[in-house]
């Protein structure tokens, strides 16, 4: 085992650019230093990619690095249609702010069969696909290919298994690649929430009154919530187990009012985000004459809630894409961390095209203290000309998978 370890390092000083260097003889009190001051997703993976000693560092750390890793600037996920060979489907991920950074650049790894399902959404550097063939949904890691399929969904008492196509919004409690999780999704007229941990053969499923409507459910803590756009009032979706554990049953709560309701009416959408210092956030974006945002933070207290509306991110700035079939995705980064990144901004992807060899999208950029808005236009190479482009996604690669091409 010693000889084999020493072996290591003189591989890894070998093939170092300068050759005094011994960079798996590092102290191990350096490396923490180092990794304690690493927040981009890019140099994590550099770091873990120096050496084998290194990568083993990274995997000692990894809490902490998984902690980062969900409070990055998202990459552009594009969804396009070949249309050059056979309309086939293409999945491509880019840099948001950085197109010369090639850590994201990376060739997705999709298996073949997938090439002709539809992508309907992320969560934790997943994807969500509608598995056509079978008629269920497929949750696969664009980085390594891993497939976990998902059994059908069905009623309580009713035979039938619900149309997967009725569902969209699905969210993760967690990343898969730590091991169990819970799913949750949304039939499209939110009438119909269906809940369900990894192993188990069937959904837990609940069919609510039709005078709520909640289009979006997050995991946070311990609990599962929703908000009612209708009423402004905060539910809470308890999966009660049963005496013997073999059965689970649904019951939703409410749990909270949104205070002081706007003069411009409902929010156009809303969904919820998680910040570094472990706040929840309701964002809601409004369109009255023009984008407003209102934000309110969720402070749970032994159990109770209370909400309350903040005019400043705390130095957070927030990433938010709404997509054609009603998924959303929100991300909440310190901004001082990101070049190109303002505190207190919400940046809003508008709207995207191919052009050529580039795709030139814009982006909003909300202020939230003095709500000004800016436009901002930008263009970043691409590979995948000849497309149509179909859906744009904002994601964050699992760590775990997540590496380097070049």
């Amino acid at each position: 085992m010693a000889k084999r370890r020493e072996a290591e390092k003189q591989r890894c000083s070998s093939n170092s650019s300068s050759s005094s260097s011994n960079w798996a003889g590092l102290h191990d009190d350096l490396l923490d230093l180092i990794l304690e001051k690493l927040v981009h997703l890019s140099d994590i993976i550099r770091f873990s990619s120096v050496c084998k000693p290194w990568s083993s560092k990274a995997l000692i750390h990894q809490e902490n690095i998984r902690k980062l890793i969900n409070h990055q600037p998202p990459g552009i996920l594009l969804s396009s249609i070949d249309l050059e060979v056979s309309q086939e489907r293409k999945l491509s991920l880019y840099n948001l702010f950085d197109s010369s950074d090639q850590i994201l650049n990376n060739k997705l790894h999709i298996p073949p069969e997938y090439k002709n399902h539809e992508c309907i959404g992320s969560s934790y550097g997943w994807l969500f696909y509608k598995d056509v063939g079978n008629r269920v949904i497929q949750l696969l890691n664009p980085i390594c290919g891993t497939v976990i399929p998902l059994p059908p969904i069905s009623i309580p008492g009713k035979k039938n298994l619900v149309p997967f196509n009725d569902f969209e919004n699905f969210t993760l409690s967690s990343d898969p690649s730590l091991g169990s999780f819970e799913v949750l999704t949304i039939r499209s007229d939110c009438l119909l929430v269906a809940h369900l941990k990894f192993g188990d053969e069937f959904w837990t499923c609940l069919l609510v009154d039709e005078g709520i409507e909640i289009p979006k459910f997050t995991f946070y803590k311990n609990f599962i919530l929703g908000f009612d756009s209708r009423s402004s009032k905060l539910f809470s979706l308890d999966i009660i187990r049963s005496s013997n554990g073999s059965s689970r049953s649904p019951e939703l709560r409410e749990i909270a009012v949104v205070p002081n309701k706007v003069s411009y009416g409902f929010p156009f959408f809303s969904t919820f985000v998680e910040t570094t210092n472990g706040e929840l956030l309701m964002v809601h974006r409004y369109w009255h004459n023009q984008t407003r945002y209102k934000i309110f933070k969720t402070i749970c207290l032994n159990g109770q809630f209370d909400i309350i509306p903040v005019d400043n991110l705390d130095g957070h700035c927030l990433f938010f894409r709404q997509n054609f079939n009603d998924s959303n995705l929100c991300i909440s980064v310190l901004a001082s961390n990101f070049a190109g990144c303002r505190a207190n901004s919400i940046y809003y992807p508008l709207w995207f095209r191919i052009e050529g060899c580039n795709l030139k999208f814009t982006i909003q950029e909300f202020n939230l203290e003095d709500e000004s808005v800016q436009i901002n236009t930008k263009s970043v190479p691409i590979s995948n000309t000849g497309s149509s482009l179909r859906d744009v996604f904002l994601l964050v690669p699992s760590i775990k998978h997540a590496r380097r091409t070049n």
